[in-house]
């Protein structure tokens, strides 16, 4: 199914779907969670504030990532009873099957899926936190607002480094006027998720369905890690525009900082689109340097005189 396809059966869905009551939990006892996407940032990050509730489920077409999500929560939790928790390979069939033991669902999966997970959720009456970016594309973000007001559920998208202490007290020095007046805020990261070609096609991981992993983006060949870049699965689907949305949806709406730059200047104002300047590098890639280093070298060697002012730098030739 394509992504356009499946959007446009959610909002026929939802004009003729009878609401479903939103779960309310009594007072005194603990949410029932389950986690769909059980990589690195569901199980190492997610999971860590789950477990002071109930998890219930875990929804991953990886055998390998639920083996990683059990140890994880026995790590965590010494006392939870793993026997209970439901295994699912496709986020459907949880929601199909145990939707009335879910009160809530954390969903931390390739970008691609974020929001066809969170939409077959919030029509259940489930609650739902997403991590950043809230989706792939604009489209699903406003099914997913639609979504939310027309459920009733209480929706959230994760920006941990938002949810921490220095943000909190970074807003409230700059509302008591511990900075003075600040007309400027520069944010930085040296991230870049981008490949300029696709690596030798190999078989995905023993035991993992490949085409629920796809969802409804395209089928594409899986690859593993080489001596610059991980697997695709493991966190270079950030690369392709089907499956993630590079280094400004994956750091831009959280190291950018844009809620900060919000809370701290009242007053905004427009800039001219950037100037792009290619960077054509010769010679061979040395190992464990990338575009990233050498955007940081030209930053530093030219930032006194004004060059990388409102400029974006994209990098070609046989030294990428």
């Amino acid at each position: 199914m394509k992504r356009r396809d499946f959007l446009v059966g959610a909002a026929c869905f939802s004009i003729g779907c009878t609401a479903t009551r939103p779960r309310i939990c009594g007072k005194g006892r603990r949410l029932r969670l389950a986690l769909v996407g059980c990589g690195g940032r569901g199980v190492n990050i997610a999971m860590t504030d789950m477990v002071r509730e109930q998890i219930v489920a875990f929804a991953d077409p990886n055998p390998w990532r639920i083996q990683a999500a059990f140890a994880r929560l026995r790590q965590l939790d010494p006392t939870a009873d793993t026997s209970k928790v439901m295994v699912f390979r496709d986020y459907r069939d949880l929601f199909d099957k145990a939707a009335n033991e879910i009160d809530a669902v954390v969903i931390t999966t390739q970008n691609s899926q974020h929001a066809l997970a969170a939409l077959m959720a919030m029509r259940r009456g489930i609650h739902v936190f997403v991590e950043k970016p809230m989706a792939l594309t604009v489209e699903e973000v406003h099914a997913m607002h639609a979504a939310a007001k027309r459920y009733g559920v209480v929706t959230q998208v994760g920006h941990h480094g938002h949810s921490a202490a220095g943000i909190r007290l970074a807003a409230e020095y700059m509302a008591a006027g511990a900075f003075g007046e600040v007309r400027e805020v520069w944010c930085w990261c040296d991230r870049v998720n981008s490949r300029l070609k696709r690596p030798p096609k190999a078989s995905p991981p023993a035991g993992m369905d490949w085409d629920v992993w796809c969802g409804g983006s395209p089928i594409c060949d899986w690859y593993d890690r080489d001596e610059l870049y991980p697997a695709l699965t493991w966190h270079d689907w950030h690369n392709w525009i089907d499956y993630g949305n590079g280094a400004i949806g994956n750091m831009g709406v959280g190291e950018g900082g844009p809620e900060l730059v919000k809370q701290l200047l009242s007053n905004t104002y427009d800039i001219d689109a950037p100037e792009v300047v290619l960077v054509y590098l010769t010679g061979a890639p040395r190992h464990g340097v990338g575009p990233h280093d050498v955007a940081i070298a030209l930053v530093k060697a030219t930032f006194e005189n004004g060059f990388v002012n409102n400029r974006v730098l994209e990098f070609a030739g046989p030294g990428i």
